[in-house]
């Protein structure tokens, strides 16, 4: 996300989920103001029903700080509070694969958990899994 008017993120956003603009911060009715938007080194988060939709500042510096102070203790909430298994995809650019993996390492502490990194051309795929708990299986006479 930019600053500038040649920065067509929040119109992209509102395209893609049907919200509107908003002439002030967080830009978009809904979203969650990420950073702090009187020193320009802000983001946005959305909840959907589909996903989660988050858009950070393009300079590397404000991009990892956010990550770090606001969208890691957001991901380390959600997977702590949701209890179905399944897998979400994030997708990072401009973060280094080892800066990832360290400020993800307590993300995978628990073993139903798993995390694990793809990169390639300037971006990291990474894949959070929840494995479902095993139950005894009941048996009928």
């Amino acid at each position: 996300m930019g600053s500038g008017r040649d920065d067509f993120t929040r119109q992209a956003v509102t395209a893609v989920t049907g919200r509107d603009l908003l002439p002030d911060p967080p830009g978009v009715v809904g979203a969650r103001l990420l950073g702090d938007a009187t020193v320009r080194m802000c983001g946005i988060l959305m909840e959907e029903e589909a996903g989660t939709l988050i858009c950070l500042p393009g300079n590397r510096r404000e991009m990892s700080f956010l990550l770090e102070t606001e969208v890691l203790p957001y991901l380390r909430q959600q997977i702590h509070t949701e209890t179905r298994a399944g897998w979400t995809l994030l997708r990072s650019v401009g973060l280094m694969e080892s800066n990832l993996k360290q400020d993800l390492a307590d993300l995978a502490t628990d073993p139903q958990h798993r995390v694990t990194f793809d990169s390639f051309a300037g971006q990291t795929n990474i894949a959070c899994g929840c494995r479902p708990i095993r139950t005894r299986k009941c048996r009928m006479n």
